[in-house]
Formats: structure tokens, C-alpha cells, sequence
């Protein structure tokens, strides 16, 4: 395992607190990368945790999308107790994992309709035994 990798990216469709109207789901998808959108800063934070999850079982970036509402509201959430995991920490350089270069850009596109497959039906649950 080596660690999810979330991107939020508050967009501001509307637009009503900028003067450009803000929604990345384009970038995301052009990027294949998956996207949550909360609808309450409670399921913002629970969404943050799915996000790493499946960042971390599927191996790509997951993007985090609280929209100008969702940003500027308040609620009370009942968050669980923070326990780190216990894993050794380690960086593998892997250049053809995130950069789509023209060196590397044939082996992007080629994993990512299988990816996609599996990002549909979710992450697989752990083995027993």
C-alpha cells in the first residue's frame, strides 16, 4: 500500500461567490479520475475518508467536489476518533504511475478503461483467513 490521494476542488457553479462560473467534473473526467460531490459539510467528511479508500485500493487520484453551499455551510458532525494507520512509510519513484508524458502516455490509456471497470463495481471485500 502506499497511501491514497485526494484532490478537493471547491467549485462554485452558479456562479455565486466569484465572477466565473467554477465546475472541474469536466477535468475529471477527462482525467478519468473518480468524483464525489457532498451535498452537507457531514458528508463531506465522510466522503473524504471514501476517498482515500478507494484512492488507495484502485491506485488513482479521487476527487473531492463541495460545491459554494456545501463550503459555506456549518453542521455538526460526530467524528469518530483519529487512528492513524500503522504501515511503514516509503516512496517508490514511479514516474509513469502520475505523469502523462509522451513517453508514458501509452500505458495511461490503455489501464484506464480497465480501471474504470473496476471502479465501477467497487472495491473488492478484504480476504478472510
Amino acid at each position: 500500500m502506499t497511501g491514497g490521494f485526494v484532490v478537493v476542488s471547491a467549485d462554485d457553479p452558479g456562479p455565486h461567490s466569484s465572477q466565473t462560473e467554477q465546475d472541474s467534473r469536466l477535468l475529471a473526467m477527462m482525467a478519468k479520475v473518480p468524483v464525489l460531490d457532498p451535498a452537507s459539510p457531514a458528508q463531506a467528511m465522510a466522503l473524504a475518508g471514501t476517498g482515500f479508500d478507494l484512492s488507495e485500493a484502485f491506485g488513482v487520484p479521487v476527487m473531492l467536489r463541495p460545491t459554494t453551499r456545501v463550503c459555506h455551510a456549518s453542521q455538526d458532525v460526530n467524528a469518530a476518533p483519529f487512528l492513524p494507520p500503522v504501515r511503514e512509510a516509503r516512496f517508490r519513484k514511479d514516474p509513469a504511475r502520475w505523469a502523462a508524458t509522451p513517453f508514458t502516455e501509452g500505458c495511461c490509456t490503455t489501464v484506464s478503461p480497465k480501471r474504470s471497470r473496476r471502479l465501477r463495481r467497487g472495491p473488492r471485500p478484504p480476504r478472510s483467513g
